[in-house]
């Protein structure tokens, strides 16, 4: 215990026998009242008792409490990891990579294949405008054959009618041809964030294309950064068998990068409350279920890996985003007690204000019916718009203090 709050110990104590002492002594001096009026005092007495009563008792909740403010919405219903089956997005629609150029790829294969429809502008820039080469030369180098091949198949598609061929670096490069050389630049690999061995390791860094004419030479760069789970979870998932994993995605066509991972956080917010609700069934009924906030996946270290990427559309660049978040049984009790401490702090508030504002209202009742008696009942209707309106001020004034 802080020696703070032993000093305030004794200063609780004593504000709260001065309000029995006040409330006593003012229920003697008015039932002394009672015998020399009418008996319609008793009223006013019940009603400014449970005034302070209730205005006392709503402040000391307001102290217990410490001002703890919860998320309150309803779950959706759901499963506890296995999602319902739904179409891909637009924007996450296989293929969409051959349309659009990205600023990044989440694989070699995909990059190498983006990397082979972008050689048409490099081609042509080599041969000269209006010429086509007869026969391109990929080489081979050390690249691996299922790469070259996702290569040459792109390259064929942007030249059709042209032979494509993957030859040694030794093979030489005549008039009507041109060739390539593929270089791989500012590789790093780093461990993957699942992984609790050094084994599994993500490489990331540049694909370079040159393109190698008898004249002229141009190139032609991609980035990557290996996330296999981001083409192909369900495969990545049958690789972690003893991983608890969930893939959050933005939705739709963000212009900018700050929107897409407001969805694709959104997106993990929803399949998180989904989960808790599956894993704790009745335990978050009515208005106290507690939704999984942006802020509770942050803090509790949810987020495993993330992918953004940007393809340059017609108008703007278009951005999305995808999470790799974490939903084992720990994490998932870790947010679980931390709504359930939430959702208890909620119900203390909510008790608070409706403590409060009963009191307020007998306070100001009992006013009222002093000063109809003092007055005779000529200003009854001014009293009790009066009333009426300082009651919905004050009731106000209670949620919005309670809430801070």
């Amino acid at each position: 215990m802080s020696p703070f709050l032993l000093f305030r110990l004794p200063i609780v104590f004593t504000l709260s026998a001065m309000a029995l002492f006040a409330v006593v002594l003012g229920l003697v001096l008015v039932v002394k009242l009672i015998r020399k009026t009418k008996g319609w005092w008793l009223v006013a007495i019940i009603a400014f008792a449970v005034g302070l009563v209730g205005s006392y008792g709503g402040m000391l909740a307001r102290h217990r409490i410490g001002g703890l403010r919860p998320s309150i919405a309803a779950p959706a219903k759901g499963s506890e990891l296995e999602q319902p089956e739904q179409a891909d997005p637009a924007i996450w629609q296989p293929g969409i990579e051959d349309h659009l150029q990205a600023d990044i790829y989440p694989s070699k294969a995909t990059a190498m294949r983006s990397l082979g429809l972008r050689m048409a502008a490099p081609v042509r820039e080599v041969c000269g405008a209006g010429h086509t080469p007869q026969r391109i030369i990929v080489f081979r180098g050390n690249h691996d054959r299922d790469l070259l091949a996702e290569f040459r198949q792109a390259v064929s598609s942007c030249f059709p009618g042209v032979e494509c061929v993957i030859e040694r670096e030794s093979v030489a490069v005549d008039v009507n041809e041109v060739g390539i050389r593929l270089d791989l630049c500012d590789l790093v690999t780093v461990a993957a964030p699942w992984s609790r061995g050094p084994d599994d390791q993500l490489a990331a860094g540049t694909l370079q294309a040159g393109v190698l004419g008898p004249e002229k030479e141009a190139t032609a760069k991609v980035k990557f950064a290996e996330k296999p789970w981001v083409e192909d979870f369900d495969g990545f998932l049958n690789a972690q068998p003893d991983a608890c994993l969930v893939l959050a995605r933005s939705e739709g066509s963000c212009t900018t990068e700050a929107e897409a991972n407001r969805e694709a956080i959104e997106s993990g917010c929803v399949k998180l409350t989904q989960l808790l609700a599956e894993a704790a069934p009745g335990q978050m009924p009515g208005l106290f279920a507690g939704r999984v906030t942006a802020a509770e996946i942050i803090d509790e270290g949810l987020i495993v890996d993330r992918f953004v990427q940007s393809f340059g559309g017609r108008v703007a660049r278009v951005w999305r985003q995808a999470l790799l978040i974490d939903a084992s049984r720990r994490k998932l009790a870790q947010l679980s007690s931390r709504k359930a401490a939430a959702m208890r702090a909620a119900k203390r508030m909510w008790a608070c204000v409706s403590i409060s504002a009963i009191g307020l209202l007998g306070l100001i009742a009992a006013v009222c019916v002093l000063l109809n008696a003092a007055t005779r009942g000529y200003y009854v209707w001014s009293l009790r718009i009066a009333g009426t309106a300082i009651a919905l001020i004050g009731i106000v004034s209670i949620v919005i203090f309670l809430g801070h």
